[in-house]
């Protein structure tokens, strides 16, 4: 089963009036930005200076001034293409937890850590509960939504119906949570699943879901994770080696996404090697 989506070769795409999808290559990412009639705001700024530039290019062709950066969370991918507007609005944590991996950005680019650390979008704002920015005729409204990470949030504009969903949601590859926690990525995806109004979902990485694929970009990896857990939870206590050879990517992902990208294999036993350390860690 895949997501019902529309096409998805772009690079610069608007999805509704004002807002705008860009995309990069790292594993099918997107980033986003808002326009209100008052002023714009970026979503994530991608995994290097290219895409910076690009959102750049975006941001010098409208008629109103951008704001400010909104980061879903701290990750590279999300955060190394610098910041826009004179605010960044982020989780209390994600300052923190993009501090504590500098050193793993310098290795993964190849850029020298103070270079990155001088460039990087570091948070202005917190954003631990609700909150909605008005744009001028337009709400922008931001959430925490854990369990990829701590830090996770999602935005969603509610005049459109559209939810960027950062790593929170993802569509070309199985749900992320080594840094975070699937039970709690579980309980945000079934609160995502019963928001109000929400028609369209931009995924951090991905295809971008409407109709019919918004609720199976939120359900199909519950029940993932779901199922996984409970197969390794009645196979204890099994090794690693065992869950592998047992659950495998055929039977709990079959032709969902393209194997042939993003190491499929390599994320599906990854997921397994998690939800194990989880279940391990539990009193």
């Amino acid at each position: 089963m895949t997501c019902a989506t529309s096409p998805q070769d772009f690079q610069i795409r608007t999805i509704a009036p004002g807002v705008l999808v860009l995309r990069h290559r790292h594993v099918e990412g997107n980033t986003g930005v808002v326009v209100g009639s008052e002023a714009a705001v970026v979503i994530d700024t991608g995994p290097g200076p290219d895409h910076g530039a690009l959102i750049r290019s975006v941001l010098l062709e409208l008629d109103v001034p951008c704001v400010g950066t909104i980061l879903t969370h701290g990750h590279w991918d999300h955060v190394l293409g610098g910041g826009f507007g004179a605010v960044t609005i982020a989780h209390a944590r994600t300052g923190y937890l993009m501090k504590a991996a500098l050193s793993n950005m310098s290795r993964i680019t190849g850029r020298p850590r103070g270079e990155i650390e001088e460039s990087l979008p570091w948070p202005t704002a917190d954003v631990s509960k609700w909150q909605s920015i008005d744009l001028g005729d337009r709400l922008v409204e931001l959430m925490p939504t854990p369990g990829h990470s701590p830090d996770s949030i999602c935005v969603f504009v509610p005049d459109c119906g559209i939810l960027f969903g950062g790593d929170t949601v993802v569509t070309c590859i199985p749900p992320v949570f080594r840094d975070g926690n699937s039970r709690q990525l579980e309980a945000t995806l079934a609160t995502l699943t019963g928001k109000s109004g929400l028609s369209v979902i931009v995924p951090g990485h991905g295809r971008i879901a409407t109709e019919d694929g918004v609720l199976d970009a939120l359900k199909w990896p519950q029940w993932y994770i779901q199922s996984l857990r409970t197969a390794i939870s009645q196979m204890a206590p099994a090794s690693e080696e065992a869950l592998f050879r047992v659950l495998t990517y055929d039977l709990y992902i079959g032709d969902r996404f393209n194997r042939r990208l993003h190491r499929m294999n390599w994320r599906h036993e990854l997921t397994i090697r998690t939800l194990l350390a989880e279940a391990n860690a539990s009193p």
